[in-house]
């Protein structure tokens, strides 16, 4: 990942994140409309619209511009919205972390269609190596690196199926 920051500049590195993310938004637009989210997957729709034809084929985001947010989604936030556990942790070669109940909902995806697989990798390799610093900061104080890391990655993941609704902690203080 250091090697392709160095080679690639950032302008390319940019196109290839916008059009990544813009092939992820038909994951949006379905996950979405499982969760019974029409508003998201209106915008995610929007977004693929535009990013595709304007963004000449998704390498410029203007839908950002046009003030058009992206939220993603896929089909493992859909399988935790309705109640299925996360199951164990796992970390995936290029990939990287993830756990049962996503690699389950990434499955059907890469079946029916590997172009969105190959955006995330592409959008992966970017990003990760935009974020090297802090993942390697997560693990460094920590007695376990590997435990750190699998926590962070949990909570952010359960962050997003609840799209940053995190309910209040159940305090159960015995009364006197």
């Amino acid at each position: 990942v250091d090697l392709y920051q160095f080679v690639t500049p950032d302008p390319v590195e940019k196109a290839i994140s916008n059009a990544a993310s813009n092939l992820s938004e038909p994951i949006t637009i379905g996950s979405s409309l499982l969760q019974g989210d029409t508003e998201n997957a209106g915008n995610a729709t929007q977004r693929f619209l535009i990013n595709s034809t304007v963004g000449v084929g998704g390498l410029g985001d203007p839908a950002t511009d046009m003030g058009i947010e992206a939220r993603r989604e896929d089909l493992g936030q859909a399988l935790g919205a309705h109640g299925v556990e996360a199951g164990p942790h796992i970390v995936l070669p290029i990939l990287g972390p993830s756990n049962l109940r996503d690699l389950v909902g990434d499955l059907p995806v890469m079946v029916l269609n590997p172009l969105p697989l190959a955006g995330t990798v592409a959008k992966g390799a970017v990003e990760y190596s935009g974020k090297q610093d802090t993942v390697r900061s997560i693990g460094e104080g920590a007695v376990d690196p590997y435990v750190a890391e699998r926590e962070a990655y949990e909570q952010n993941r359960e962050y997003e199926v609840r799209n940053g609704n995190i309910p209040a902690p159940n305090l159960d203080i015995p009364s006197k």
